[in-house]
Parts: structure tokens; sequence; C-alpha cells
């Protein structure tokens, strides 16, 4: 129930602006799903379980916090721009050209379309709880340890992929909006979609070896 209230009530941003629920709301959702994973933990004092997470744990959960509050940091300055300004209202006025009159009905009818996109952040969410419920079963040093560590080395260089990307392309496109084709553009046609994929298959690897891990120890029981 927690993790579908952190989805839901952030995408519920769509019913100010359709365009919110897979902007804002996902940004915020996923970092309310790092910070609530980082706080909802016992504190204990040993040096592989502060403050009752193990490292990859802390370390998947920081990557949702950052991803979040980078996403909606980008978007907020993007939203300036008057060429975005003007693809925001574009995309509210096709939304609502398409939606029953009325002020209640045209709103309601976004349920949907929110509800959908929670359950699609829902799903994200869920490689970071198996971290979370299973992560301090892996075993350092071992092969699943490894592959946990290359999953948060795949996230982190593809948020960092990402965060680039979209610095590249918004300079770019502020000046002409033409093909992009400087930086990392000319190596990848879209590197910051790329970086997104690759950090969401970080994600879930760490998430899965996780999950192997306590199947492997017999600790698999919720």
């Amino acid at each position: 129930p927690g993790m579908w209230a952190i989805c839901i009530v952030p995408t519920m941003l769509g019913l100010v602006k359709a365009e919110y629920a897979v902007s804002y709301g996902y940004g915020w959702a996923m970092a309310g799903l790092g910070l609530a994973t980082l706080l909802n933990a016992p504190i204990v004092a040993t040096p592989s379980l502060c403050f009752g997470l193990d490292m990859i744990t802390r370390q998947h959960a920081l990557l949702y916090v950052l991803f979040g509050l980078r996403l909606n940091s980008f978007l907020a300055f993007r939203s300036n721009l008057p060429v975005f300004k003007k693809l925001v209202q574009t995309i509210e006025d096709k939304r609502n050209a398409n939606a029953p009159e009325g002020f209640v009905m045209n709103r309601l009818s976004r349920l949907p379309f929110i509800l959908s996109c929670s359950a699609l952040y829902f799903g994200m969410g869920a490689p970071l709880y198996l971290t979370k419920m299973y992560g301090a079963s892996i075993v350092q040093g071992s092969a699943l340890w490894m592959t946990a560590k290359a999953g948060v080395v795949a996230m982190y260089t593809g948020f960092v992929l990402e965060a680039v990307g979209d610095y590249q392309k918004l300079r770019e496109k502020s000046k002409t909006d033409g093909l992009v084709t400087k930086g990392l553009y000319r190596y990848l046609r879209h590197p910051n979609y790329s970086g997104e994929q690759l950090l969401w298959l970080g994600s879930c690897i760490t998430g899965l070896a996780s999950c192997a891990a306590a199947a492997v120890e017999g600790g698999l029981t919720r």
C-alpha cells in the first residue's frame, strides 16, 4: 500500500496538466520510492548495515532519489524556455480537445491514464523493493554480489549518460530546432534515452540478483 501511495499521489499532478503525469509525477514517484526506502528502516550499528540497510540497497535507493530530483530540476528549468512552454500547452490543448466538456468530467477522464502511469511507476519500483527485502542476503565477493554491483554501476553510468544527454540536447535546441549532432549525439542518436534504459536495466539486475541470493540462502520467504 505504501508503494502504491507513493506512486499514485505525485502522478495526480496529471489532473493539473495531463503532461505532468509523465514528467513531474514520474520524477517525484521515483524520488519518493528511493527516499522511503532510505528512511523506512530500523537503525542498527553494524559496519555493513548502516541505518538498517546494506550498502547495495543504499546505493540502489539513492539512485532513485537522485534520478527523480535531477529529472524534475531539469524539467522545471526547461519549462521556462518558450519553445517548451508552447509544447506543453499544445499537449494540453490536444488532450482537452478530445476530452468531455466540463471541468469535472474532463479531469475524471484522465484517471485511467493517471492510474496506468502509477502502475508503471509501481513496477519500476519493484527492483528496489526486492533489493531492500533481500539485498542483505548477498554474500560479499560472491558471483551474485558482483552481479548486483554490476547493476549498480550500470545504474549510475546510465544516470550520468542521461543527464549529460539531456543537458547537451537542451543547449543545442535553445539555439536551433535542427538535429543535434554534437557531444554524445555524435556517437548515440538518443544518449538520454539510452542512458535511462541502461539505468533501469541495472536496477532490474540488482533487484533480481538480491532475490536470487535470498533464494540460494533459503531466505526467500516473503
